[in-house]
């Protein structure tokens, strides 16, 4: 029994193998195409009777041209009596012939030479094979469809073998921790914190001690060793980097352990980050559309035309804008104060709820909100079109403002339109304009019956307002806009946004406080120990699919 394999690549025809001189006496087998149609013939010779014709066993598949093929001949001259045998053909791992009358017995011992792309009786060169070779093998035992199946794809099928690491922080060449005994207010539950390091910060951190250049082994563990989920927002070598990680459970006795330096490091779970009842989360750092949403529920942002707005508005967008966090998204209506957002199709976006956190962040040009100027509604996010769902919005009178227009859940028509102004002075909107400010609004119809604004963080709101019981944000209203209204009216925001988020619930003064100093004031947020040595171990595990 035996086997023949290789792989080749035909421009043309002829003879790839051949153990023969020039007669069938001495002929042991032949692999070659006879007639130029690319159908690859192996003939065998028995020892039994070396001058009778020998057994024909063909690939009846053409094999691909100008690209590498895998083929395989197998014989077992055992299966049975010497009148009785088995021959199978194989291309690219696939069964071909599988043929149970070929003659049995042993293959003839030739003396002739083993002859590689020609015929050992071409002395004018007329057969040679006109194409590459690779990777011969011949072996005396006639191997099985699973075995040739495997060989093809170990060699050809970059997915055949996944190459994992275990859980083993002992993997990792660097650590540092991180805690937080600077947080105030109460246990919070799966929340997302900000992460950043740069070169020196923390001390001993330098980006050449990764293994990876996109930052992709940077991985976070809690005080029991559990890998927590992370994602990464920004990794800028030259400057700043920022990662999001879950923290089960924030409080001043909560510690972290960051590990990097490991190639092999397990991949991150971004998605898993904003698994605590956020609906879609957008860093708005692309540089392009669409922008993703990072919870994973494919919320993309990937239109710039509004309901009212004909052609496209892109170039009043600068996807390369400077944002809060990495980059974000500035919006330039100096000219018409028309159309220029970003939308999509919302029905997916939220169920109808009767709890809802919008939280953004700003950045508005000063003259735009001149108060002597025009008194209209700069639209940040909303979501609706000629009736609305919620929306934040600044104005020029001057105030900071956010509504939810609610359905009862028992009488379809009647809906009831909350709106609450946080009023400012001129001198407060002159502060706003020219630096980022973090604006929340909470919607809670199921128990507090309240609408709460909150900005910068404070753990006051700057506004309230009252809600029915049993009033509902409809799911069914228009697009989700930013930077506009979804009419694409002449209610333009004027200037730059970041880190667009949405929950279906209603998020506490202690989140919303925690989530405004763990981007806005980080380095008294979390406090970072220094870099350690860690004891590489690197165990790895290969799995073979």
């Amino acid at each position: 029994m035996w086997s023949f394999q290789n792989w080749f690549d035909d421009v043309n025809h002829r003879f790839i193998l051949q153990k023969r001189i020039s007669n069938r006496s001495d002929a042991a087998f032949n692999i070659y195409d006879p007639n130029s149609n690319h159908m690859w013939l192996m003939q065998m010779t028995p020892s039994t009777s070396p001058d009778s014709s020998p057994n024909l066993t063909s690939i009846n598949v053409a094999p691909v041209l100008s690209a590498w093929n895998y083929q395989v001949f197998a014989w077992d001259g055992s299966a049975g009596d010497e009148d009785f045998g088995r021959v199978r053909t194989f291309l690219n791992g696939k069964l071909n012939i599988d043929k149970t009358n070929a003659t049995g017995g042993q293959m003839n011992a030739s003396s002739a030479k083993l002859v590689l792309g020609a015929t050992g009786a071409d002395t004018a060169k007329t057969s040679t094979f006109p194409g590459k070779i690779d990777e011969l093998r011949i072996s005396s035992v006639a191997r099985s469809d699973a075995w040739v199946k495997a060989t093809y794809a170990t060699i050809n099928d970059d997915d055949f073998a996944s190459f994992t690491m275990e859980n083993d922080w002992d993997s990792y060449t660097r650590k540092f921790a991180i805690s937080f005994p600077n947080y105030k207010g109460n246990e919070l539950s799966n929340f997302p914190v900000l992460v950043k390091v740069a070169d020196g910060s923390p001390s001993g951190f330098r980006y050449a001690d990764c293994a990876k250049e996109d930052g992709a082994d940077l991985r976070f563990a809690d005080a029991a060793g559990n890998l927590l989920a992370s994602e990464v927002d920004t990794w800028n070598t030259n400057g700043v980097s920022a990662v999001w990680v879950k923290v089960p459970s924030l409080s001043t006795a909560t510690t972290l352990t960051a590990y990097y330096g490991n190639v092999f490091a397990p991949e991150a779970d971004g998605a898993g980050v904003w698994s605590e009842g956020y609906v879609g989360v957008w860093h708005l750092d692309d540089m392009k559309r669409p922008m993703e949403d990072s919870t994973g529920h494919g919320l993309d942002f990937s239109s710039t035309s509004a309901q009212n707005v004909s052609g496209s508005n892109d170039a009043k967008i600068d996807y390369t804008a400077t944002g809060v966090i990495g980059g974000g998204v500035a919006f330039d209506m100096a000219i018409d104060h028309k159309g220029a957002l970003v939308a999509f199709d919302p029905n997916s976006l939220l169920t109808a709820t009767r709890t809802l956190t919008v939280e953004i962040w700003a950045n508005p040009r000063e003259s735009p909100l001149d108060p002597n100027g025009p008194k209209v509604s700069r639209y940040m996010v909303q979501k609706g079109g000629t009736i609305n769902a919620f929306g934040m919005y600044c104005t020029t009178d001057p105030k900071f403002s956010a509504f939810t227009a609610t359905t009862n859940a028992a009488t379809a028509s009647k809906r009831t339109l909350v709106w609450s102004n946080g009023s400012t002075s001129s001198e407060e909107l002159d502060e706003m304009c020219g630096k980022w400010n973090y604006f929340v609004m909470t919607h809670d119809s199921a128990t507090t019956l309240k609408q709460f604004q909150y900005r910068d963080g404070n753990t006051t709101p700057v506004a309230s307002g009252n809600i029915s019981a049993g009033f509902e944000i409809p799911a069914d209203r228009g697009v989700l806009s930013l930077g506009n209204n979804g009419a694409g009216s002449a209610n333009a925001y004027p200037g730059s946004l970041d880190e667009l988020r949405i929950s279906n619930v209603a998020r506490s003064p202690d989140w919303v406080n925690a989530t405004y100093r763990t981007i806005a004031d980080n380095a008294a947020f979390t406090t970072y120990g220094a870099v350690k040595d860690n004891n590489p171990n690197l165990a790895t595990v290969v799995v073979f699919r």
